[in-house]
């Protein structure tokens, strides 16, 4: 019978040399996905819903800090997220060999989630620009993301908290 556990020790080097290095996490970025980690995966659950106060809190972090670490953008449309509003997408499907590796997950919004479904994700993006969610440059730059992707070289733009709240202030 095999063992669902995951190997917790496994799990934590892969974080470390792989994600962080890769992924250029600051620290605070760190104590959160080491925290949402251990009260998910080595714990053995394979979703975990949470309140920002409960990660906050439990992490020993304020509130601001916590909600930038988790908030972003969808990788497909880039618009930000609403609470909720977040999803992991297979850049490659899974009906079409597509994966469970970080390098064909990408985060996207719900929406974009289920539109996509199977097409491959350079037809979606293709669509989104004919539907006019994305201008030419947007389109060019995610398709030089998927190509960054796949050569294992994307590192995500992590925008420093200062910017994120002028943002949602113009908006």
């Amino acid at each position: 019978m095999k063992n669902n556990k995951p190997d917790a020790e496994l799990l934590w080097k892969r974080l470390e040399d792989d994600l962080v290095l890769r992924l250029g996490l600051n620290l605070t970025e760190r104590v959160v996905y080491a925290h949402l980690l251990r009260h998910s995966r080595l714990e053995g659950k394979r979703q975990l819903r949470f309140s920002i106060i409960w990660l906050a809190r439990s992490a020993g972090l304020s509130n601001r800090p916590a909600r930038h670490a988790v908030r972003g953008q969808c990788f497909y449309c880039l618009r930000r997220f609403v609470a909720g509003g977040r999803v992991l997408d297979h850049v490659v499907p899974r009906a079409r060999g597509g994966s469970n590796s970080y390098r064909n997950l990408v985060s996207c919004c719900v929406e974009c989630n289920t539109r996509k479904g199977e097409t491959a994700a350079e037809d979606f993006l293709r669509t989104l620009f004919r539907l006019r969610r994305l201008t030419s440059a947007e389109l060019d730059a995610r398709l030089r993301a998927l190509d960054a992707l796949a050569a294992r070289e994307l590192r995500p733009i992590l925008a420093p908290p200062a910017v994120v709240i002028r943002k949602q202030r113009e908006s």
